[in-house]
């Protein structure tokens, strides 16, 4: 099972593998901002259950965003739930903001 992390773009979930993998969440601002989602543990504890086993899982709520100050490429991607077509986009980030984005989908070589 491979690891990603997630990135939100106009509203949209995607992935990427090439950011930290750490299942993560990204999203990119409306003014071309790459920032990280920040979690915080609540102190409440839910209990889940897998197969046969009873695990506890801290609550975190979301309580800040953490600007990357992202400069190079990133490559995300996922299914466009509208049209059930696969998007992949290659964004080019300087100096933290984002100057350019292309679609990559294999549709439009």
């Amino acid at each position: 099972m491979g690891m990603f992390d997630y990135v939100y773009y106009k509203g949209r979930e995607h992935q990427t593998k090439d950011l930290d993998c750490g299942m993560d969440t990204y999203d990119i601002t409306g003014d071309g901002r790459l920032t990280k989602r920040v979690y915080t543990p609540t102190g409440e504890i839910k209990k889940r259950r897998l197969g046969a086993v009873e695990f506890d899982f801290p609550v975190k709520a979301h309580t800040d965003n953490k600007d990357m100050d992202y400069h190079g490429f990133l490559n995300f991607y996922g299914n466009d739930t509208q049209t059930a077509r696969w998007i992949s986009y290659l964004a080019k980030f300087t100096d933290g903001v984002m100057t350019d984005i292309k679609e990559a989908s294999p549709n439009n070589k």
